[in-house]
């Protein structure tokens, strides 16, 4: 199975609940593209994590103090994941950036773990694009907040099939809060191209959950996780277990 895992503010967290349903049954993932809080999901449980506390570390740590300091988030990524490079994952990690320069879409499928990170966590207008590669990269999810295009081609190489997971939800937010800001700048964003039929799409329903707040994310991991179950029984014949 290729994963394909979108954006969404705090409420991709609740990636940690699909990728615990599949980890919890062996689902052999064949690769997983994502940008945002999923691709340092995706590495997380690559490296052996339980997604559930990988989900809990992240919503606890310092964010807010990290404003404007890309160094903290950096040596942060560090310890958790020291030289570990992309190529060297048990299973590819491809993670969507943005090249700010000549506005293309970037992938990142190879090199250092902290560096793809830190693009994939990097919001244009709150931090400074990451230089890398030549390039100046911001997460992809401004072009195509769920990364479908990159998804598919990870699903042609590997010949796997393709498992799509939004967490974007409804635009559900008080209007003129920060919240409601996000959701509308994800609305704004490069198109997602259509469900093909050979596809599963798993559109979380995460309307309650603040995406400027962790907490209420975390307390959505179980209904991401209820959900991801039953689309296994429903499209793979595969009894998901309990926790």
């Amino acid at each position: 199975m290729v994963l394909c895992l979108g954006s969404g503010g705090w409420r991709g967290l609740a990636h940690a609940g699909v990728l615990h349903a599949l980890t919890r049954v062996e689902v052999p993932l064949a690769g997983v593209a994502a940008c945002g809080l999923g691709a340092a999901l995706a590495v997380a449980t690559a490296r052996g994590a339980d997604p559930l506390l990988a989900a809990r570390l992240f919503a606890h740590l310092p964010w807010a103090d990290w404003s404007g300091r890309p160094e903290a988030r950096r040596e942060v990524w560090a310890t958790l994941f020291g030289a570990a490079d992309l190529s060297s994952l048990p299973f590819p990690v491809a993670v969507a950036a943005c090249d700010l320069v000549s506005g293309r879409p970037v992938t990142l499928s190879s090199g250092p773990v902290v560096a793809a990170l830190e693009v994939a966590l990097c919001l244009p207008g709150r931090d400074q694009p990451v230089e890398l590669q030549g390039q100046r990269l911001v997460s992809g999810a401004w072009l195509e907040p769920v990364p479908v295009t990159i998804a598919r081609a990870l699903q042609r190489a590997r010949g796997a099939a393709l498992w799509v997971v939004d967490v974007r939800g409804a635009d559900s937010a008080p209007a003129g809060t920060r919240s409601a800001d996000l959701l509308r700048a994800l609305e704004f964003c490069g198109p997602v191209p259509p469900p093909a039929a050979d596809e599963v799409w798993l559109r979380l329903p995460l309307d309650e959950v603040d995406p400027l707040d962790p907490g209420s994310a975390l307390a959505a991991l179980r209904v991401a996780e209820e959900a991801a179950r039953e689309a296994l029984w429903r499209h793979a014949g595969v009894r998901g277990s309990g926790r």
